[in-house]
Parts: C-alpha cells; sequence; structure tokens
C-alpha cells in the first residue's frame, strides 16, 4: 500500500526482456539505499518487488498484467519514473491509499498553467470513468490527486507547481499516456451496491437455507 506521495524521480537505466516480461533497472540513490530485496515499490504508480539492488539502483520485473494495463513496457532508457517506497503502519497518511494495481492507461488531452496552478485533463478509460467524482482522489503514474472536474471522458486536476517539479507529471504534453489508478473506497462502494448475481437457489445449493 502506498500514500501517492513521491519520494524520488528514479531513471530508468537499463531495460532486459524476460521470457514473460521486461527486467529493469532504475538510477535512484536515495530509495536504492533505503530499500531491501523483496521490498514494494511503486514505479509509475504499479507496485513491483526488489528483485537486484545495488548503491544507487534497484531491479524489478515487469509482467503479465502490469504490463498488460501500464506504461511500464513501453518505457526507454532515460525515462524519469515516479518512485515510493510502501507504507509503514506508523506513518501518517498525507496522500490518499494507493494500492499500485493500476487499472489502465489514460491520455493527456492538456496541461495547461491556470493561475498559480496547472490544469491537467486526462481521457480515460471507459470502464475507469465511472469511479471518478469532483473532489475525489486518483493516481496518475502513482501520483496522489484531486479531483477538480469530470468531464464526459475523463477528469481534470489541478496541480500544484511543487507536485508538477518534483514528479514525472512535468514531462506531461497533449497525447503522453499515464498510469490511472481509481480511488479503492469509490469502487468499494460501487460493488455493495451492485447486484451480486446471486440467486436462492445459488445459496440453497452451497447448503445455505
Amino acid at each position: 500500500m502506498f500514500t501517492g506521495l513521491i519520494e524520488e524521480v528514479g531513471r530508468l537505466t537499463a531495460r532486459r526482456a524476460l521470457a514473460q516480461g521486461v527486467r529493469l533497472r532504475i538510477t535512484a540513490p536515495r530509495l536504492a539505499s533505503g530499500t531491501t530485496l523483496g521490498a514494494s515499490v511503486s514505479v509509475q504508480g504499479a507496485c513491483q518487488t526488489v528483485v537486484a539492488l545495488g548503491q544507487d539502483w534497484f531491479e524489478v520485473d515487469a509482467v503479465g498484467a502490469t504490463l498488460a494495463k501500464s506504461t511500464l513496457g513501453n518505457l526507454g532508457v532515460g525515462a524519469g519514473l515516479n518512485l515510493e517506497r510502501a507504507l509503514r503502519a506508523d506513518q501518517r497518511l498525507d496522500g490518499h491509499l494507493v494500492a499500485g494495481h493500476v487499472q489502465g492507461v489514460g491520455t493527456v488531452k492538456r496541461f495547461v498553467p491556470v493561475g498559480d496552478a496547472w490544469l491537467l485533463e486526462v481521457e480515460l478509460p471507459r470502464e475507469l470513468r465511472r469511479y471518478t467524482l469532483s473532489e475525489g482522489s486518483i493516481a496518475l503514474d502513482g501520483v496522489s490527486l484531486t479531483i477538480a472536474g469530470v468531464t464526459p471522458l475523463g477528469v481534470t486536476v489541478s496541480v500544484i507547481p511543487h507536485t508538477r517539479a518534483e514528479t514525472t507529471l512535468k514531462d506531461l504534453k497533449p497525447a503522453s499516456r499515464v498510469n490511472i489508478e481509481t480511488d479503492g473506497a469509490v469502487r468499494a462502494a460501487f460493488a455493495a451496491n451492485e447486484p451480486s448475481g446471486l440467486t436462492w437457489d445459488d445459496l440453497n445449493s452451497w447448503g445455505y437455507s
């Protein structure tokens, strides 16, 4: 579990194909010095496991659903990466709870300065739009953000200068692709209020009466 508050922007320095995925080497001196083998790290919003570790770098293996639902498989050497170590139980939660389970990829429509902040508009995959609401939370490339408005095709968020400067959001432009994780609390509320599809016959067949 993560907070969506980025600890360091690392750099993808090598990538190697695996039988069913890709191994990524990420240079990040601050994070590498504070993590261990087997630890969970959010990489552009995707929860990954540290499989190799050096003085100023670490490696993760991106496979399966991560490659299918995120941008990790398409990143080139030299790309900047938002990084965050897993949340400890004794830490303050300053962002929002982010699972690190990327649900899909959105597309930047515009990213423009508005007053002292920047307005970022992202088109979301159709199946994720239902989980957005004004003043709710969303993680874009692992960054915890508050939804400023809901559009017919996605959302807008207001990005303060500090967040823009200290994350890879500063590199976004129209047509950029971003990893999306909607708010788990909103998804849970939907799940609790949707018909389960179970019938009394199902329950009876399982021994309930």
